[in-house]
């Protein structure tokens, strides 16, 4: 059976030098075996902490310049496939009941980015392979 799509998912459980250190091998083991399979690269979803810590958004910041330049330099050596979905548009911040600790989204958090991220992996998806 072969994949439709490939959700990568994991910065938020990847510091930033796991993130440099397994990103691009992990693609591009994906693209080696399904060479026209859409890989979506997911950004990490903000918190109500980075408003008021600088450090903590500094770290964030850099975990998504990392995923995007990743993506850029991907797009332009000619892989049509790969996506990026910046995780800031997937919850918005402070709003109440999104967070069960401010930082792990509720099942209602959940639901909130499924319906944002549905239409865009659709979009992806209706694309021709």
């Amino acid at each position: 059976m072969t994949p439709e799509a490939y959700v990568l998912d994991y910065v938020a459980n990847a510091d930033s030098s796991i993130l440099r250190k397994t990103l691009a091998p992990f693609v591009g083991a994906l693209r080696a075996a399904h060479p026209r399979i859409p890989i979506l690269l997911v950004g990490m979803v903000p918190f109500d902490q980075i408003l008021w810590n600088t450090e903590r958004r500094k770290v964030l910041d850099e975990r998504r310049d990392i995923l995007m330049k990743f993506y850029l330099t991907r797009k332009a050596a000619g892989d049509e496939n790969i996506h990026f979905i910046d995780g800031h548009g997937l919850l918005p911040i402070g709003q109440s009941g999104i967070y069960v600790d401010g930082v792990h989204p509720t099942s209602y958090g959940f639901a909130v980015m499924a319906e944002r991220l549905a239409p865009q992996i659709r979009s992806i998806l209706d694309r021709p392979l």
